[in-house]
């Protein structure tokens, strides 16, 4: 996300506070989605100082996003929902809520060994980034309540 992202999330983040549902449904937000498909923000910029802005601006679109998903699991719009815990997921990569959505969205459409797989995946990165297994269980995932 270079220059033109981060103002589109400056907009959006805005546009958030005020008023959730008419922003979601904007062409602004999905080319905002399309936008973050891309990457990360700065990936390249290795400076200290920026760190927090950035760890801030993240801790900003995990929360966008993740209303979002629960907005596209309201109305039913699972592939843009899915598209979103990817991203969310590409941000955040042990992002447990951005999991469970991203499985019971990949379950909806029909396709429950890519769910699997996702938990599986999900599970041996953590392992191996973390040196313990996580504390989550697959069906745990799939209860719209967890």
């Amino acid at each position: 996300m270079k220059q033109r992202g981060f103002l589109y999330f400056l907009k959006i983040s805005l546009q958030y506070s005020k008023n959730k549902e008419n922003l979601f449904a904007s062409n602004d937000f999905k080319l905002f989605l399309a936008i973050l498909s891309r990457g990360t923000f700065l990936p390249d910029f290795q400076e200290e100082w920026i760190d927090h802005y950035k760890s801030e601006i993240e801790s900003r679109l995990s929360e966008i996003l993740l209303d979002y998903t629960s907005y596209c699991n309201r109305k039913k719009k699972i592939g843009p929902g899915l598209s979103a815990a990817n991203i969310l997921l590409s941000f955040t990569p042990f992002n447990e809520d951005a999991l469970r959505n991203k499985i019971q969205f990949l379950v909806k459409i029909g396709n429950p060994y890519g769910a699997k797989t996702t938990f599986e995946n999900f599970m041996k990165n953590y392992k191996k980034t973390f040196g313990e297994s996580s504390d989550l269980f697959y069906n745990n995932l799939l209860d719209k309540k967890s």
